[in-house]
């Protein structure tokens, strides 16, 4: 097959589910939303011996992601939450549909060039059964997802899809490990259900199919993934040596290198911002007229008379009977219970006062941080920025030999000055907004290994005489202060003033996200290392190096100055009103979570999440029942709590107080 097809798609998984319908079979698997024909051909599987799996969103195709710099970020954390501003972002179609504009190129620009040729050269071997396996919401999805890989002439021997966001457990039942072969409509009558849901995972889904691959093929003994997510990287090796260790793979030893993970690293690709607002604005609207409905509901006398918005709910797939044995093959790590929504509102919202620079400066800067390499803003009409002459801005000693390329820039690259609206006795100090200001880059540092930063200082006019390279907003260079006002005379000039007293101004350039790096992280830079510049005589282009380089030939007075501007951050964020008892709930003190987890380190206790789930439930369960609030002045008695209902974890019962311990997993 030269590429997919919708209707063929169907016609094979029909006939492979007639033909596997009494019993397991990868085929009939709920994941599976397009099989090949060869797939029925034993003499055509007889000869598989690899398997090449590769993820989707950020992988194959670089999804549009929400952009960071349109929304506040507590808002922006609600869009991208399942269920809490409409279904959110992962499981609203339009997020995937990028309109017939985009379409009708098949969608150039979004696919990653570097590993479609991977695609293609894994179909044509008749060895290696190659698999998309993504964690999009395969009955919301399948249909477009089969349309792309058409239209790109991917020939996927598999693809596999979650089948289920969330599963919601029979009545009365206490465990989050239910048969899945429960009847989920059985409830008795005149009596209300209580909705109680498990959290399917992306990438316990995505392990529990792999598992069906290698035992519904066993002639397979190496595997290779690629994936984008470190945090998903990191449990795909711990399966691959677990499966390795089974004898479902090959070792090293054996000359098979059983499991090999890639990690992709791909540049964001946004959406036009009004496509973006809309979208968000009607999960809003989906959002609030959910909202209404249990209003209604609640006005009239109680829920019985209306559903809870409950997105990607699905049947959990039937357990093979070789993975019955298999320890929490789905790992959920908590129960849900639907809870009263409130309404959404969205409003303008200033996320901080700082120092902002154009869309040309923006660029410069992130060619910076990222040493010259990728824009992670394609398509959002910014401006070319100057190369200074050549200047390049060395990053710090420590990271001299890192490669920067795989670090993630900032979003933008701004001074920060303070958070929300400047008082207004702050921003005449500031000079007020609109005011100019000249931005000297002063020096490089570092925290740790897991962000860097340029120190700047503010400037006068009339200290800045000759020698001082000025980057102007439209990108043009200006050999001096003097020469870039007499084309660009300043109304009103501004100062770079931090309201907190000792707190150094700074922009942050980039972290690194796979150590755990975000871009507050720069805050915490003491140590600084001052710029000197020289010029290279066989280029004459002036280039920065950090003290400890030695230029060879300093150059006279050359300095770098940024012309910002004081401005607000004004991104769009959400008004959500207080509700009812909601108001009231006090705010969790003690973190129980990490008191188990510490347990578990303590004890060198390898527990997986169910059990951390379980335990939670029976310590939250035991403060109830004697009454311990969740507060600092309660610590005590609140670990030995924990210490009661820890006591049973690794010896092969379930943990819990009394009663609640119990319960079968």
């Amino acid at each position: 097959m030269a590429a997919l097809n919708c209707a063929a798609a169907s016609k094979d998984n029909k006939d492979n589910k007639d033909n596997v319908e009494s019993g397991f079979s990868l085929h009939n698997h709920p994941a599976v939303i397009y099989s090949h024909k060869r797939l029925q051909d034993p003499a055509q599987t007889s000869q598989l011996h690899t398997v090449h799996v590769f993820d989707f969103d950020q992988t194959l195709f670089r999804s549009p992601a929400p952009n960071a710099a349109i929304w506040d970020p507590y808002f922006l954390s609600k869009v991208i939450a399942w269920d809490e501003c409409g279904p959110g972002w992962w499981l609203t179609r339009g997020t995937l549909e990028l309109g017939p504009e985009v379409e009708a190129t098949e969608w150039d620009g979004y696919w990653n060039e570097d590993l479609v040729p991977k695609v293609r050269e894994s179909a044509k071997d008749p060895g290696c059964l190659t698999i998309l396996l993504t964690g999009r919401y395969g009955p919301l999805y399948s249909d477009i997802l089969l349309r792309m890989i058409a239209s790109k002439q991917l020939d996927f021997d598999l693809v596999a899809t979650k089948p289920a966001t969330v599963y919601r457990l029979p009545p009365s039942s206490n465990s989050s490990c239910a048969n899945p072969s429960d009847d989920l409509d059985t409830d008795q009558p005149n009596e209300r259900r209580e909705e109680v849901y498990v959290k399917l995972h992306t990438f316990s889904t995505k392990r529990e199919f792999l598992y069906n691959v290698l035992l519904e093929y066993p002639g397979i003994r190496k595997m290779m993934v690629w994936d984008d997510r470190p945090g998903q990287i990191a449990q795909f090796r711990q399966a691959g040596e677990k499966w390795i260790e089974q004898g479902m793979l090959d070792s090293e030893a054996q000359g098979g290198g059983g499991f090999e993970i890639t990690r992709v690293d791909l540049p964001l690709r946004l959406m036009e911002r009004k496509k973006e607002v809309a979208l968000v604005r009607g999960m809003v609207e989906a959002h609030n007229r959910q909202v209404d409905l249990e209003d209604a509901a609640f006005a009239s006398g109680g829920m019985e008379e209306v559903r809870y918005l409950i997105s990607g709910e699905g049947a959990m797939p039937r357990i093979r009977p070789e993975l019955e044995g298999v320890k929490d093959m789905w790992d959920p790590y908590w129960e849900y219970v639907p809870q009263r929504r409130t309404r959404i509102e969205m409003i303008d919202t200033v996320q901080y006062t700082g120092v902002e620079f154009s869309a040309s400066t923006q660029v410069l800067l992130r060619g910076i941080a990222l040493g010259g390499g990728r824009n992670q803003e394609q398509g959002q009409g910014q401006g070319q920025g100057g190369d200074l002459d050549g200047w390049t801005i060395q990053p710090p000693a420590a990271l001299q030999d890192t490669d920067l390329s795989t670090w993630t820039p900032s979003r933008e690259f701004y001074v920060f000055l303070c958070a929300r609206k400047a008082n207004a006795e702050y921003r005449q100090k500031l000079g007020g907004l609109g005011a100019t200001v000249f931005v000297l880059v002063e020096g490089v540092g570092q925290v740790e290994g897991r962000a860097w930063a340029l120190k700047v200082r503010g400037v006068h006019s009339r200290w800045l005489k000759e020698g001082y390279k000025v980057l102007a907003p439209d990108g043009e260079v200006f050999e001096s202060v003097s020469k870039y006002l007499a084309a660009h005379p300043a109304k009103r000039f501004g100062n770079l003033t931090m309201k907190k007293h000792g707190s150094k101004p700074y922009i942050t350039m980039a972290f690194d996200r796979a150590q755990g790096g975000r871009a507050s992280d720069a805050s915490r830079i003491t140590d600084w290392e001052p710029l000197h510049v020289h010029l290279d005589s066989s280029t004459n282009a002036a280039t920065t190096f950090p003290t400890n380089a030695a230029p060879t030939a300093l150059a006279r007075g050359q300095k770098i100055v940024l012309v910002g501007t004081i401005s607000e951050k004004v991104v769009l964020g959400s008004k959500i009103p207080k509700f009812g008892h909601l108001a009231t709930i006090p705010r969790a003190e003690v973190q129980i979570p990490a008191l188990v987890k510490k347990y578990a380190i303590d004890k060198k206790l390898d527990i997986t999440g169910h059990e951390l789930g379980k335990t939670l439930k029976a310590i939250e369960s035991e403060m109830r029942r004697v009454g311990v609030e969740n507060k600092q002045s309660n610590h005590d008695a609140i670990f030995e709590i924990v210490l009661r209902a820890c006591a049973g974890l690794g010896s092969g019962a379930d943990a819990g107080t009394g009663a609640e311990a119990k319960s079968e997993d």
